[in-house]
């Protein structure tokens, strides 16, 4: 009777540890997407907040929005796994490119900062950031 008891309870034991590691396991790779799910939240809210700026008739607003909504984008594009250097680039430029489109789209272009005008003057700019702050 005790060492029936006694195996029941290691089965029952040996089956939670296995789905308390199967469990961790799960945590650990929803908690790696957790950029991707901040971004969208944070670009659909943006979407709303530039909609009724707009429509308030605050462009100058709506591109501080975009350009904030840019720089988010670009510092997930900076962390983001890609199998190339070339890839990452073409991310950012991708980035600036289609935050370059609305700020078109409301006449706003010229509030861009100058760094973040092209991949290649924000590469730059970002691998002075580096050296600035690695310097220590």
């Amino acid at each position: 009777m005790v060492g029936s008891v006694t195996v029941i309870f290691c089965i029952i034991a040996f089956v939670f540890g296995v789905l308390q590691i199967v469990l961790f396991f799960k945590l650990w790779k929803m908690t790696d997407n957790i950029s991707q799910i901040t971004s969208k939240y944070l670009s659909d809210n943006n979407a709303a907040i530039l909609k009724d700026l707009l429509l308030e008739g605050r462009a100058d607003d709506a591109a501080n929005v975009i350009i904030k909504q840019l720089v988010a984008q670009l510092k997930t594009d900076i962390i983001g796994t890609y199998s190339t250097k070339e890839e990452r680039r073409a991310q950012i430029a991708r980035s600036i490119d289609v935050a370059k489109e609305k700020l078109v789209l409301i006449n706003k272009l010229d509030s861009m900062p100058k760094h973040l005008e092209s991949m290649e003057k924000f590469v730059d700019y970002y691998n002075n950031l580096q050296k600035l702050f690695n310097h220590n």
